[in-house]
């Protein structure tokens, strides 16, 4: 057999991927025992992928959607004929959406899909942008008891939508563009995005957007915010970058935009820089600070530039998980071993150590699932 890959958490159990030599793609289970580790289907078909809202096992075969019921062992296919095939798989307030083009004789391009994991339940979520030009969407994240996300309707650009999970309930949230930009035809993109509490108690989404300067050319970008349902504000001008690795802590939000660490605190305040020109990657919020990956090392940040640097020297970090108040961290090839960490540099320590005796691709794809984290090796 191939190596095991794709785990997702399914209410606690871990299920996973396994390649054979006979073409055969097996479907995995695990309970965290070797008594309790099994393939429970051979799957056949083109290139699969697995998801989890958490609750419920998805399988992408190409452009075929399907669940899997583990009591009753049951494979049911609840979408088909999706050209491409599904994908941006995101979960929002027990609804699962993803972008997907119809059969190409339906002449759309590409557009949101929702699903609760039934067949009647699995739809086009709305025709954003009619005709064989795509929407576009992009990012997506749960806002207010709805989801909230980027697409393009040919009339407006780029802008964010929001939606309760239903056609008619899928609305432009805004026009940013034509509040903020001089050029009401160029688009603007919210590249990502990502919401928090702020210190006021309200929900408040910050993302990035491109918009045309007065007398300037398209594609200058700025970071925007907005307060409940109101609308975007431009907060200030960055460099042509996206945010990546956001992570709610407390009530403000940490993020990247390119080599440099931001911390928003909400209500149109500045977005300060903690740290300029890091090459970091990963990003997850623990006991209440920031950390994140440098190289090999383990940093951490508590939103001011003092208290923020390096934790412990490890080698390599390819993944965080979290489970029981502890953050998992593992590394690849050369120097591939599973740490935990409570937060401190004594309370970081080496849990398995990658084989001196032969090549190992080192502990990677850590899965927190029930009280358990599995990895592969």
């Amino acid at each position: 057999p191939g190596a095991a890959a794709n785990f997702v958490d399914v209410g606690g159990t871990v299920y996973f991927l396994i390649g054979e030599s006979s073409g055969v793609t097996g479907l995995w289970r695990s309970d965290g025992t070797n008594a309790g580790t099994a393939k429970v289907r051979d799957l056949v078909g083109g290139y699969m992928s697995l998801y989890s809202d958490g609750q419920q096992l998805f399988i992408k075969d190409g452009g075929t959607l399907a669940t899997w019921d583990a009591q009753s062992g049951e494979l049911t296919v609840i979408a088909s004929g999706l050209a491409g095939g599904p994908s941006n798989f995101r979960t929002a307030n027990g609804v699962t959406y993803f972008d997907a083009f119809p059969n190409n004789s339906d002449n759309r391009g590409s557009e949101p899909w929702r699903t609760d994991g039934t067949a009647a339940g699995t739809y086009l979520l709305k025709d954003i942008r009619p005709g064989s030009r795509t929407s576009n969407p992009v990012g997506g994240i749960a806002f207010d008891g709805k989801f909230l996300f980027g697409a393009n309707d040919g009339i407006y650009g780029q802008e964010l939508w929001i939606s309760d999970g239903t056609t008619g309930g899928t609305v432009l949230k805004s026009d940013i563009g034509a509040i903020n930009r001089f050029d009401p035809s160029t688009l603007v993109y919210p590249a990502s995005i990502a919401t928090f509490q702020n210190a006021s108690g309200q929900t408040e989404t910050i993302f990035v957007a491109e918009y045309q300067a007065e007398g300037g050319a398209p594609g200058s970008r700025a970071l925007y915010y907005s307060v409940g349902n109101g609308l975007a504000t431009r907060l200030g001008d960055i460099p042509n970058q996206t945010i990546r690795n956001a992570a709610v802590v407390g009530a403000s939000v940490f993020f990247w935009v390119g080599g440099d660490l931001y911390r928003y605190t909400g209500n149109g305040a500045p977005a300060e820089v903690i740290k300029w020109n890091v090459e970091a990657h990963l990003g997850m919020a623990f006991n209440g600070q920031y950390y994140f990956a440098v190289h090999g090392d383990l940093w951490k940040s508590d939103g001011t530039s003092a208290g923020t640097g390096v934790v412990k020297a490890l080698g390599s970090i390819d993944g965080f998980a979290i489970n029981n108040g502890k953050l998992y961290l593992d590394g690849s090839f050369p120097n591939g071993n599973l740490w935990v960490t409570d937060g401190t540099s004594a309370g970081t320590t080496l849990l398995w150590e990658s084989p001196s005796e032969f090549t190992s691709y080192g502990a990677l794809q850590p899965t927190a699932a029930g009280n358990l984290v599995f990895f592969v090796s």
